[in-house]
Order: C-alpha cells, then sequence, then structure tokens
C-alpha cells in the first residue's frame, strides 16, 4: 500500500489510457483506488444490516470483478470511477454475492 496515492489528476490518466486500451494502466488504476474502495466499503458495510457476513475485501474484489468484466466503461475521471464502484456495490451487497455469503435460516 502506498503512503501517499496518487493525485486525482494520475488516476484520470491511467483511467483514460485503460480505455485505450494499456492494459498497465488499468492495474495502476486498481493499485491506487483499492485501499480507498476497502475503507469505502467499510463503512458501506457498517451501514448495513447488522448479521451480514460481507468483509469489505471481499465486497471490493466482488466490485473489480464486475468493473473489470464489464463493457468498456468511460470514466470520466476518478470521482466518477469511484462513483460507479459505488453502484456496484449496492448492487452486489443486495444481490448475489450476500445471498452466498449468508447463511440459510
Amino acid at each position: 500500500m502506498e503512503a501517499n496515492p496518487p493525485p486525482s489528476q494520475q488516476i484520470t490518466a491511467w483511467l483514460t489510457s485503460w480505455r485505450e486500451g494499456d492494459s498497465n494502466a488499468q492495474e495502476k488504476v486498481f493499485a491506487a483506488v483499492y485501499p480507498e474502495l476497502r475503507q469505502i466499503a467499510g463503512r458501506f458495510l457498517h451501514n448495513e444490516r447488522d448479521h451480514h457476513t460481507l468483509e469489505p475485501a471481499a465486497l471490493v474484489n466482488e466490485v473489480c470483478i464486475r468493473l473489470l468484466g464489464s463493457q468498456a466503461i468511460e470514466y470520466h475521471d476518478r470521482a466518477h470511477f469511484f462513483a460507479i464502484a459505488a453502484q456496484s456495490w449496492s448492487c452486489a451487497s443486495s444481490g448475489d454475492l450476500v445471498k452466498r455469503k449468508l447463511p440459510r435460516s
């Protein structure tokens, strides 16, 4: 984990390069944003119902899989990327991932 995350402009530049097909830029984006995504996912899950078994890392991993496996998304900037990620984990937390993790009653 980096001590100082790259500035928003650098992440936006990597997002642009990723959109243009640079897989190295894709790796740089996820390496740079993963720690922040985990923090956000932790806060998101903290505000969810009490008895979920989902961990922040699992939620972020699911979101990353969804973002990587989706059709090319034209992220405008860092904020747009995080907004789409937030929408994705909202779907992930209420969808199949939670159903797989929750015990049956």
